[in-house]
């Protein structure tokens, strides 16, 4: 059944989740961004403790949910609404630095990530050391001997978690941030950021200067490579720098909306992105109701609006 002859015209959007300052203020319902949006009626921020009420069809159909952190997704329970989300698996694939880093080898992709070492022993200088389950610079330090090496392994900090070692890789980091149906990406937007070699780890602030860098096709097919094989479904951002070959290499995928569309200068492409979002939600069927999939086990079969 096609699905968006149900839609109505105006949906009222959920936005499920507890982040940063800056992303509630540029999603809250008094944002900008909801003004450019006409396709959006009423907008609500949900705590993290949220759980979707039961609604009658005629009203749940209405209901656009967006989740924006990987717990969020990883929470949400069955329920009527529309959305864009990527299935529990490909959560846990990429919001997991090692595991990560194992699919992209089971996939034949890892050529186009960063090359690691299985233990301090087989470790070149200099490297980089990045907790498996940390966002945003966090849990990363670089090693420039052994001795810094053992020195960040026994930190507070990173000491106890596991951890992946990989290769240093020089240049500036590039964030591209997409919109993702069935692992194409529909839209997408790239910045590249400073790069400061004395400071190679790339924390992002709020005033950070970016400028807007085109993406080749061949990168953009690199990019789905990692996505096709998951079905992926919704936001998600890619940190990645340039190989010597001119190839992407891909550090880590996160699977949400990127903290740096949140900037005010980037205001057009937030609202590009939550644009496309919109056009491209699925109907996820809850338990009561119209038939369909919960989320993470997939999407019923929908054309796009």
């Amino acid at each position: 059944m096609n699905w968006q002859v149900l839609r109505p015209s105006r949906l009222d959007v959920v936005v499920f989740g507890e982040s940063f300052w800056d992303w509630t203020l540029n999603l809250g319902p008094q944002a900008p961004v909801w003004r450019r949006l006409g396709a959006v009626g009423s907008v609500v921020l949900a705590a993290d403790d949220w759980r979707a009420p039961s609604l009658p069809w005629l009203a749940a159909r209405g209901r656009l949910v967006i989740p924006l952190l990987e717990c969020n997704i990883e929470a949400m329970a069955p329920v009527d609404c529309w959305g864009l989300f990527p299935s529990r698996r490909a959560v846990e694939i990429l919001a997991d630095k090692a595991k990560f880093e194992r699919y992209a080898v089971r996939r034949g992709l890892a050529h186009l990530v960063p090359p690691s070492f299985g233990s301090p022993a087989e470790v070149t200088y200099p490297c980089v050391v990045k907790r498996t389950n940390l966002q945003g610079g966090h849990g990363v330090a670089v090693a420039e001997t052994p001795q810094e090496l053992a020195t960040h392994l026994a930190a507070e900090g990173i000491a106890g978690h596991p951890v992946v070692l990989q290769r240093l890789l020089e240049g500036p980091d590039i964030t591209v941030h997409a919109v993702v149906v069935a692992g194409r990406l529909r839209w997408h937007r790239a910045y590249e950021h400073v790069y400061d070699r004395a400071n190679p780890i790339h924390r992002p602030g709020p005033d950070e200067p970016t400028r807007i860098v085109r993406l080749s096709q061949r990168d953009i097919e690199d990019l789905e490579s990692f996505l096709i094989p998951l079905s992926y479904e919704g936001p998600v951002n890619f940190d990645m720098k340039r190989g010597g070959d001119g190839r992407v290499r891909v550090l880590e995928i996160n699977p949400r909306i990127g903290g740096s569309l949140f900037r005010a200068h980037n205001l057009d492409d937030l609202t590009a992105a939550l644009t496309t979002l919109i056009r491209y939600a699925r109907w996820h069927g809850g338990l009561r109701g119209l038939r369909g999939r919960a989320p993470g086990a997939g999407h019923p079969t929908a054309t796009t609006a």
